[in-house]
């Protein structure tokens, strides 16, 4: 199974790699700082699963396990669509702050409530900024990409409504 294989499977569709590359760049441009949140994003679930303590780490956990695989899923599959319209990623790890659309804002405790609160705050930067490409990425000019990155923006609308849920449940109920 080849990379456009794989990309197929992972959008339950046929895979268009020829793009009108005037309106690519743009597309490819955005592509590129969503792969960098989608990382950091990754980076920071990993973070919270590992290094959480106290009240509601055995409620948050879990998912913060599931969403760092989650994300990880989608940086390999934007990867996949900027090599096809033949983009490359931002290659230094200690770029990928600056190039994300909206920074990477670092969990310094260990505190699962202030874990939660950074992480809603970063899905719903993600969900906007998704949002924002499919402007530009529509089904008529790019079916690929619209199509993966409407997958994708599903995903992190679950993940913001799994994490609300969570803060309700395990910190708010109480109040």
């Amino acid at each position: 199974m080849d990379k456009y294989d794989a990309l197929s499977a992972a959008i339950g569709s046929e895979v268009t790699t020829s793009i009108d590359p005037v309106p690519a760049d743009p597309i490819v441009i955005k592509l590129q700082k969503a792969l960098c949140d989608e990382l950091l994003a990754s980076y920071q679930y990993w973070t919270c699963y590992q290094s959480s303590r106290g009240r509601g780490k055995s409620d948050c956990d879990p998912e913060f396990k599931a969403h760092a695989e989650e994300e990880r899923e989608h940086a390999e599959k934007l990867m996949l669509r900027i090599n096809e319209l033949h983009g490359r990623p931002i290659p230094h790890p200690a770029n990928w702050a600056e190039n994300a659309p909206f920074g990477y804002t670092p969990i310094e405790n260990t505190n699962v409530r202030e874990m939660l609160t950074i992480t809603i705050q970063a899905e719903e930067n993600a969900i906007a900024y998704y949002k924002e490409i499919l402007k530009d990425a529509t089904a008529e000019a790019d079916p690929t990409t619209h199509r993966l990155i409407k997958q994708i923006l599903a995903d992190e609308e679950e993940h913001l409504y799994d994490l609300q849920q969570l803060l309700g449940d395990v910190f708010l109920a109480e109040e």
